[in-house]
Parts: structure tokens; C-alpha cells; sequence
């Protein structure tokens, strides 16, 4: 996949490239011969072709550059390596996701109703600190918000902390 994806971008970026060169050299041609000084003309449009393309391709590079990056940053999160293996199937995924997020957790619990509706229960010894389940919760809900129904933290035998469908849909920006 990684090579793929950087292979494709450099593709498309060389292309960009010979696209915007050709393009400019293309507007050289709409110079009318019989105006003025043609050589000056042609030589400011070249000038300004020039520009074109430098600004065009470093352009390109930044966003090659900065996809490159997040490309990089995303086959080094364990949380989206899970996400692309296609070796799991959602009850799986949600429990590999809670247990990369949350390695403290005594234990993770998925149950499926419906088959769509995925209640996931994290057990602890001692209840957490709300500010680090609101932490975990930031990091659990993205990538399993369209499946996920409810989510629990327990700690001994208590809910110390649950957000339910509604709570997980009311909320724009984990």
C-alpha cells in the first residue's frame, strides 16, 4: 500500500508538473506577431512562463511533501494499522481499537445487537480519571462512530462513566 500510494502521487506530480509547462508554453503562441516589440514580449512571457512553473511545481512538492507525511504518520498508528486490516471484522476491529487505545484496561467487551448496533465496555481495577476517559473516548469514537451504539467504562462492577448513541451522534468534532 505504502509503495503504491507514493508511487501514484509521484505519477500525478509529474504530470502536474508537464501539464502546467505545457500549458505556458502553449500561451507563447497567442503572441501577435505584428505588435511592437515581439522579442521583448516574447521574452517577458517566457520570463513569466518561467515563473509559472516554478510556483506551480513548488507548489506540487509542498503537497507531495505533506502527503508523504501523512502517509508516513498513518502506517505508524497502530489505531489506523487496525483500521485497513482486513483480516478483522467490526467486533474485532472495535476490540484491537479499544485495546491499542486503552492498554490499561483490564478487559474489553464488544457486544453486537442487530448486527449493527456495538456496545463496548472497558473494565478497569480502579476507576479512571474523567479527564483520561474523556482522552480515550477522543481517541475510540473517530474511526467506530458509525457503529458504535454505546460506550462503558466500568470500573469493579460500576459504570463510571457511558456515552449512548445519542451522545455519540450529538458530538461534531471528537
Amino acid at each position: 500500500m505504502r509503495s503504491d500510494g507514493i508511487i501514484t502521487w509521484d505519477r500525478r506530480l509529474r504530470t502536474a508538473v508537464v501539464v502546467v509547462g505545457m500549458l505556458a508554453a502553449a500561451s507563447l503562441a497567442f503572441v501577435p506577431s505584428g505588435c511592437g516589440d515581439v522579442g521583448a514580449s516574447r521574452q517577458e512571457l517566457e520570463t513569466r512562463r518561467r515563473e509559472i512553473v516554478r510556483n506551480q511545481a513548488e507548489k506540487l512538492a509542498n503537497q507531495a511533501a505533506r502527503h508523504q507525511q501523512e502517509l508516513q504518520q498513518r502506517i505508524t498508528d497502530p489505531v489506523h494499522a487496525a483500521l485497513v486490516d482486513p483480516a478483522l471484522d467490526l467486533r474485532a476491529l472495535t476490540e484491537r481499537i479499544a485495546l491499542l487505545v486503552v492498554p490499561e484496561a483490564k478487559g474489553v467487551a464488544v457486544t453486537v445487537e442487530r448486527f449493527s448496533e456495538f456496545h463496548l465496555s472497558i473494565r478497569f481495577n480502579q476507576a479512571p480519571r474523567p479527564a483520561q476517559m474523556a482522552a480515550w473516548t477522543r481517541r475510540i469514537v473517530p474511526p467506530l462512530r458509525s457503529h458504535l451504539s454505546t460506550l462503558r467504562f466500568v470500573a469493579g462492577d460500576q459504570v463510571v462513566g457511558r456515552l449512548g448513541r445519542e451522545d455519540l451522534e450529538s458530538t461534531v468534532d471528537w
